[in-house]
């Protein structure tokens, strides 16, 4: 044991308690920990490592989470018996009302989806929407928490986690699967990435010299722990490939917004005023990638207006999610990612959980598809 634990090595790259987490799940995984093990005191191991004793606890609680850890009383923390547990129920947390008008159908679909995979596997679902509005959500939401800990739920969906809440959230005693802008073991994520270089290559293919971008990353893109944030990501990989690629991004072709946009409504002005901003430049691309599917439907609006014709003045590439129509007006070659895949991931995700296998931050590519004029999708 000792000298399974002395062959660890803690660096500064990234977060101790990141580091001690991913390489004592291995060693579990690999056997090279074996159930029955007895981990050392807490001290012990923050001599070992070299690591505050709250780091220590943060590293440990993912895995006692996913049942690879169990902490006993006077016994202290071993290594579990890796046994596949049972679901029968699984909640869902919002931090907003997701089902009123105002909520994203992004949400609503994937709810959908969600539910029906879960009640046709004879696993119910429960719905926790935060009546406590985004600044009180920072805080732990005390009835989720005794909820959990009472085990009236086996396990926990965030299909759109938020940095204030995941400091609590990943304190919850139960598998947790999540939708996020920061990376992380349980985080499903939809590969923006792929979508940036995936529309640069299209646009380009399609003859396009000049490329500008629409997009909702800028305000609000956070970092937690040291992790950049999947639109952090996203944009310095666009920006590597418009150099490989060789074509022109000016400064002000790139529409972010200065702040976090809230509603549908705001997604939606965003759009129509960028689109707006760009047109009224003296020099405009000839090809444009938009990041967010609610945002178009204010492009679109704002091309109508300007009276720019699409194939002609300007080609189109917009993010999609499969599960959201999208009324388009011009031809528009989209870069569209499965909801039903996004759903099958977080469950997934819950399932190794609960089996003890570990977890890994999992992106879900998009596939381009062009869709012409006036075709309701």
């Amino acid at each position: 044991m000792n000298a399974v634990l002395s062959a660890m090595k803690v660096g500064r790259v990234e977060p101790q308690y990141r580091q001690i987490t991913r390489q004592l799940r291995e060693l579990i995984s690999s056997g090279a920990l074996k159930p029955g093990d007895r981990l050392p005191s807490t001290l012990d191991l923050c001599r070992r490592w070299d690591a505050r004793p709250c780091t220590v606890q943060a590293a440990m609680a993912p895995l006692v989470r996913e049942g690879l850890l169990q902490r006993l009383p006077r016994h202290g923390t071993t290594v579990a018996e890796r046994k596949a547990k049972p679901l029968s129920r699984v909640a869902v947390y919002y931090t907003e009302d997701v089902f009123s008008d105002a909520g994203s159908p992004f949400q609503r679909a994937l709810h959908a989806i969600l539910k029906t995979r879960l009640i046709q596997s004879g696993v119910e679902l429960e719905t926790w929407v935060d009546p406590r509005g985004h600044a009180q959500s920072r805080a732990v939401w005390s009835d989720l928490m005794k909820a959990a800990q009472s085990r009236r739920f086996d396990a926990l969906i965030v299909p759109d986690l938020k940095a204030p809440q995941a400091s609590w959230i990943e304190r919850l005693p139960v598998p947790v699967a999540c939708m996020s802008p920061i990376p992380g073991a349980n985080v499903v994520a939809v590969d923006y990435v792929s979508v940036f270089v995936l529309g640069l290559r299209s646009l380009k293919a399609q003859g396009c010299k000049g490329i500008g971008v629409i997009s909702s990353f800028g305000a609000g893109e956070t970092r937690k722990r040291g992790a950049c944030s999947i639109g952090q990501e996203a944009m310095a990989s666009f920006r590597a490939a418009v150099v490989q690629l060789g074509v022109k991004v000016r400064e002000n072709w790139v529409c972010a917004p200065r702040k976090a946009l809230c509603s549908q409504a705001d997604f939606q002005q965003f759009g129509y005023e960028a689109m707006h901003a760009l047109w009224k430049q003296a020099k405009r691309p000839d090809g444009l990638i938009v990041s967010d599917d609610v945002m178009l439907a204010g492009v679109f609006s704002a091309m109508l207006e300007l009276g720019i014709r699409s194939t002609d003045d300007l080609k189109l590439v917009g993010f999609k999610n499969s599960a959201i129509p999208v009324f388009t007006p011009l031809a528009v070659t989209f870069a569209e990612v499965s909801t039903e895949e996004i759903a099958g991931a977080l469950l997934e995700q819950i399932q190794k959980q609960l089996k003890g296998e570990p977890v890994m931050h999992r992106l879900i590519p998009p596939l381009l598809r062009t869709v012409h004029r006036k075709q309701q999708q």
